[in-house]
């Protein structure tokens, strides 16, 4: 019986392991693809004709919800979802809080490299807020991805219900795309921005998963 349950760990964290490897793949191209067009200044098509499309939009009513959405992928908005979650988690899932904590924390420090690897300046388009610091990759954009794809994946674990499963990763997918539209909407970032945080997000994501499913293995 134990070798039975053991094959199939085996399996599953195998199949797991080639998920991850191929979306590292592909958001490793989506990035270099974005970092390499920023290089050719090849981007300015591609950037304004979304941020007219989006910001032909603006009204005083949208404007304030905008405000409310980006709140929940800044620093603060982070901060307090971080220590909400991993302070539950800590009384009966202390890795999960863990996980949590770290994969947010350094993913932080991970966009401010790129930022400063790359030192893009914020757009100069109609700001309705200000912002300061260098554009690319949004910070906002690919701090949410790392929270609550994160978030999804401890859930998931926590809750082992597929339906389940789908609602909250549905559900944290449209937060996470709303906070990338409002940082356009709002003027302080461009689209490729935008994307770039999502894909350098996703690549963060995936190496924190293989750890965690390597810490997990390991302790079986």
């Amino acid at each position: 019986m134990n070798s039975i349950k053991v094959e199939r760990l085996t399996k599953k964290n195998i199949q797991y392991i080639i998920l991850i490897a191929c979306l590292i793949v592909v958001y490793s191209f989506v990035f270099s693809w974005l970092v390499d067009e920023l290089k050719e200044n090849e981007l300015r098509n591609f950037d304004y004709t979304i941020i007219e499309f989006i910001q032909s939009h603006i009204s005083d009513r949208l404007t304030f919800v905008m405000k409310a959405i980006t709140f929940f992928g800044g620093k603060l908005g982070i901060v307090l979802g971080v220590l909400i979650a991993s302070t539950i988690f800590f009384f009966f899932k202390k890795r999960y809080a863990l996980y949590l904590i770290l994969s947010s924390g350094l993913g932080a420090l991970f966009n401010y490299f790129l930022k400063w690897l790359f030192q893009r300046e914020r757009p100069d388009f109609y700001p309705l807020i200000v912002e300061h610091g260098y554009s690319f990759p949004s910070g906002h954009s690919m701090a949410s991805f790392i929270f609550y794809t994160s978030l999804a994946v401890v859930l998931a674990k926590v809750a082992k219900n597929k339906l389940l499963d789908i609602v909250i990763a549905i559900s944290f997918a449209v937060i996470v795309l709303l906070i990338g539209i409002s940082r356009i909407y709002l003027g302080v970032h461009f689209p490729s921005d935008v994307v770039a945080g999502f894909a350098a997000g996703g690549f963060w994501v995936c190496i924190c998963g293989l750890a965690l499913n390597y810490y997990e293995f390991r302790h079986r």
